[in-house]
Order: structure tokens, then C-alpha cells, then sequence
């Protein structure tokens, strides 16, 4: 089994706590802890992450900064895929980040059981054909979303 590089955005520990059964049963992972979308946007180049874990556990999750993490993460040799945990489903907030370019949105609660096998088909997923671009409407000046498009041919 690989060796691979989770990096996680939160600023609980009981949280952290509960995710090292399921990176245990994963096999080898070295985890990357960042408190907030800034450090993580920082940590991004020097870790090289295969994946990023985002847990939102209530406080209001901001689109600006994620904005500007998920930038960063786009103009990396090697994205990762992004997975934001909640501990609430809201599906306005999943369509909204589902637009940002989040790959996946899961609910603690009613995925807690399966959230190993959905890292492991998050980082098993190669980005084929796609790539990110800013798409800005003419009434929003923030958040500035970002959408997979396909990438032409010619």
C-alpha cells in the first residue's frame, strides 16, 4: 500500500481523534493537520497532498477562504481532491460547494461507517479530461466559483 498524504482543515481534536481509526484501517497515511483555509493554502505546496479532508463542524464555513485554498490547490502539478465533512447535511451548502469544485460532501453522521471507503475512492480518483476555471457571474462579487470543465482537444 502507498504511502499517501491526507491533509485535513480543522480546529477540533475529538475530531481528529475519530478520523485515526479510519486512516488506521486505511493502511499507511501520514496526516497533515491545518487549523484554518490559510495555513492549509500555505501547507499545499510543501505537502503535496493526495487528498484534502475539510471538517465544518458548525461554524460558518467561509466561501472566500475556501475559494482561495481550492485556487491554490487547482494550480498544483497534481490537485487533490477535496472532501468537506459536516456533521449536519445542508443541501444548499453541498450544491454551492459541489459549483466551487468540491469532489465530495458528506455527513459525519450517515456516512461515519463508510467515510474509509470514500477516502480511499477519493485518492483511487484520477482527474481525467477536466480542468478549473473561474466562472464569475456579473451580481456576485464573492464567492467566486469555480466549475470542472472539459478540456477541448484542439
Amino acid at each position: 500500500m502507498q504511502n499517501l498524504t491526507i491533509l485535513t482543515i480543522t480546529g477540533r481534536t475529538d475530531w481528529l481523534a475519530g478520523m485515526r481509526p479510519v486512516l488506521h484501517a486505511m493502511g499507511r497515511r501520514r496526516l497533515i493537520v491545518a487549523e484554518s483555509m490559510g495555513e492549509a493554502g500555505r501547507l499545499l505546496e510543501v505537502a503535496k497532498p493526495h487528498l484534502i479532508v475539510i471538517h465544518e463542524d458548525g461554524d460558518a464555513l467561509s466561501y472566500e477562504q475556501l475559494d482561495a485554498m481550492l485556487w491554490v490547490n487547482s494550480v498544483q502539478p497534481r490537485p487533490a481532491p477535496v472532501m468537506v465533512v459536516v456533521n449536519g447535511y445542508s443541501a444548499e451548502q453541498a450544491t454551492v460547494l459541489f459549483q466551487m469544485g468540491v469532489e465530495e460532501y458528506v455527513c459525519a453522521i450517515e456516512h461515519g461507517e463508510r467515510l474509509g471507503a470514500i477516502l480511499n475512492t477519493l485518492i483511487d480518483r484520477r482527474p481525467v479530461g477536466r480542468t478549473t476555471h473561474l466562472v464569475r457571474a456579473a451580481s456576485l462579487t464573492s464567492p467566486v466559483f469555480r466549475l470542472p470543465a472539459a478540456v477541448s482537444s484542439s
